[in-house]
């Protein structure tokens, strides 16, 4: 016979299930540095003149490695259609994924092209 959970509990079980089952998507949010490599027409024709995003946009997705190390990423105006994560640390670490074509910068620094960007990390809608 299954023993049922009390309900303060059964609500405590629940939010954990959820809580592991959590996504996350990476939003741009604005334009942090100096673009070396070509600039996505989508984000820029929705940029403001101080390098702010007008409209939400998440990552579709990328690859630091195209365009000889300068990186290529594609976006989305639909959160469903964005790059999901299972981690937090999963979505940073894509943020900040170092090439591997062209693993420094002119300047000495890490060539971390999404990194252009500010973006902030959000939960993922449920599929």
């Amino acid at each position: 016979m299954a023993r049922k959970l009390g309900g303060a509990r059964e609500a405590c079980r629940r939010r954990l299930l959820c809580y592991h089952s959590m996504a996350y998507v990476i939003r741009v949010v604005a334009l942090a540095g100096k673009v070396t490599g070509p600039l996505d027409f989508f984000l820029t024709s929705n940029m403001d003149a101080a390098g702010q995003i007008k409209i939400p946009i998440w990552l579709k997705s990328y690859n630091p490695e195209t365009y000889g190390g300068l990186g290529k990423a594609t976006w989305t105006l639909d959160i469903h259609k964005a790059r999901r994560f299972n981690e937090v640390r999963d979505a940073l670490d894509c943020w900040k994924q170092q090439s591997r074509r062209r693993p420094l910068r002119p300047d000495g620094l890490p060539n971390r092209p999404l990194t252009t960007f500010t973006v902030e990390i959000e939960s993922a809608p449920a599929e």
